[in-house]
């Protein structure tokens, strides 16, 4: 039986020549899917995978991750930006410049670097933004998987005493 994260979802997966049904990864760790469980099917042939993707989530996959060969590709390519984070280097940067703003000790150079990196990073959190939904409209829910690791990475964290932090407890 399927987890409670979530009980139901479509995709456009592809028969294999040993006649078995393909199963993305992500769709079998989304719903909590463990070999020999039972799954309803219900099936649609879907005549040319273009006309059953959108236009606005063929816009966004052409935006992001190019032309590619399969939507299998697509699909992985898009994943993969949804995931990525930014250098632990340019993060650990952006977090020093951010202390030094606040304190009042940044220089006018300093400034200028810690603009263009908030620019990164908010121009990384909208290609994310765009993959996830591009994934949603292909039927893939990454949110609940990207929600349990982001629990699972800050459970044991250990905060400074009189620190206070949104991945606690206040």
């Amino acid at each position: 039986m399927a987890s409670e994260l979530a009980q139901s979802t479509h995709y456009i997966g592809k028969v294999l020549t040993d006649g078995h049904l393909e199963i993305p990864k992500t769709i079998i760790e989304q719903m909590g899917l463990k070999h020999g469980d039972e799954v309803e099917i219900a099936i649609r042939k879907v005549i040319s995978p273009e006309v059953s993707i959108s236009e606005e989530t063929h816009s966004l996959i052409k935006d992001l991750v190019g032309t590619k060969a399969s939507l299998e590709e697509a699909v992985e390519a898009l994943t993969f930006i949804a995931t990525e984070m930014m250098p632990t280097k340019e993060q650990r940067r952006l977090s020093h410049l951010l202390w030094k703003n606040q304190d009042g000790t940044i220089t006018a150079e300093e400034e200028k670097e810690l603009d263009a990196l908030i620019d990164e990073g908010q121009e990384g959190t909208i290609r994310k933004a765009k993959a996830i939904l591009a994934l949603k409209h292909l039927g893939i829910d990454i949110i609940p998987g990207l929600e349990a690791s982001v629990r699972v990475k800050y459970r044991n964290r250990v905060f400074p005493k009189n620190s206070v932090s949104m991945y606690t407890n206040h």
